[in-house]
C-alpha cells in the first residue's frame, strides 16, 4: 500500500536557508500565534475547514484524514502538530491550503490545516533575514 504523507523514516521535514535575491510570493498564515509563510506559487487553493474522510490506522497523529477535491482524495496534515506546536485541530475555526509538495506540479498535493490565513505578499528572500524554508517531503 502506498502512503502519501510525510513520515519519520524519510526525515519528514528538512530546514534549509534559501538563496537570497529572488522575489517570491508568499502565502502568510499563523500556527499557535506564530507567523509563517509558504511559497504561494505552489499553493493550489485555500478554503475554510471541511469535513474530513478518515484514513485507516495506523497513521501518524498529524495526519487528520482527507478531503474529496475534484475527484481526488487529498490527505490533510495538521501542520502545527507536525511542527510540534499546539494542534490546529483544537482551533474552533481553521483553514486549509492545498499545496504541491512533489517535484512536479500535481505529483503530490497535500492539504495543510492552519489556524488562520493572513495575507499573500511579495518579498525578496534577502529581505527575510534568518528565515528558514521548511520542506515537507512525501514518500511512496
Amino acid at each position: 500500500m502506498e502512503q502519501y504523507w510525510p513520515g519519520p523514516t524519510d526525515g519528514g521535514l528538512e530546514a534549509e536557508v534559501p538563496p537570497s535575491g529572488r522575489t517570491l510570493r508568499y502565502l502568510c498564515f499563523t500556527l499557535s500565534g506564530e507567523p509563517l509563510a509558504t511559497d504561494a506559487t505552489r499553493v493550489r487553493e485555500m478554503m475554510p475547514t471541511q469535513p474530513l474522510v478518515d484514513f485507516p490506522a495506523p497513521k501518524p497523529a498529524y495526519l487528520l484524514g482527507g478531503i474529496y477535491l475534484r475527484g481526488r482524495v487529498i490527505p490533510v496534515v495538521d501542520l502545527a502538530a507536525k511542527l510540534g506546536l499546539p494542534a490546529a485541530r483544537a482551533a474552533s475555526k481553521g483553514y486549509l491550503f492545498m499545496r504541491d509538495v512533489g517535484p512536479r506540479p500535481d505529483d503530490l498535493v497535500i492539504g495543510f490545516l492552519v489556524h488562520r490565513i493572513t495575507d499573500i505578499v511579495e518579498a525578496k528572500e534577502s529581505d527575510l533575514p534568518g528565515a528558514r524554508q521548511v520542506r515537507v517531503k512525501g514518500r511512496t
